[in-house]
């Protein structure tokens, strides 16, 4: 299952919502800046559940180490990171997917850090789904969110 903002700025202004449920439906303006939004800290909130479970290795040594002690689940890279650091990385995995759509200080504030670049997950059901959710928050993100994560050196 996937998720795209204008897919939900088209169901929205289409009424398509009200057409599903048979009735009165009232849809915030501002409904894909919400559901974006619930996506991104749902991500963080299960990221942090990640960390208090021992799942997650943080930091360009310990997730070097993580790689090189068996095959981690998801990489975590922050978007404002150094693209060269984060190749760094990823290309000691390349089969693991990576998430990049987090802030350093965002993924460090989930983890109960100032900031955070690199971040290794263990294989796991927690891992899956916070992989799904990714995606869904990747495709609901503001065009404009990206641009500027871009122009940061984010990929």
């Amino acid at each position: 299952m996937s998720a795209n903002r204008d897919m939900v700025e088209t169901a929205a202004s289409k009424r398509l919502f009200a057409k599903a449920a048979r009735g009165n439906v009232t849809v915030p303006a501002n409904l894909s800046d919400a559901v974006a939004d619930l996506l991104r800290r749902r991500c963080l909130n299960h990221l942090g559940l990640a960390r208090r479970a021992g799942l997650v290795a943080a930091g360009a040594e310990k997730v070097r180490a993580k790689i090189a002690t068996g095959r981690p689940g998801a990489l975590f890279e922050a978007a404002d990171g150094s693209p060269q650091e984060r190749r760094k990385i990823t290309d000691l995995a390349p089969d693991v997917p990576v998430v990049d759509v987090f802030t350093s200080l965002e993924l460090g504030g989930a983890l109960g850090r100032e900031a955070v670049v690199h971040v290794a997950l263990s294989d796991g059901d927690l891992t899956r789904r916070l992989l799904v959710d990714a995606s869904r928050y990747r495709g609901m993100k503001r065009a404009t969110e990206g641009a500027r994560e871009d122009a940061q050196g984010g990929e």
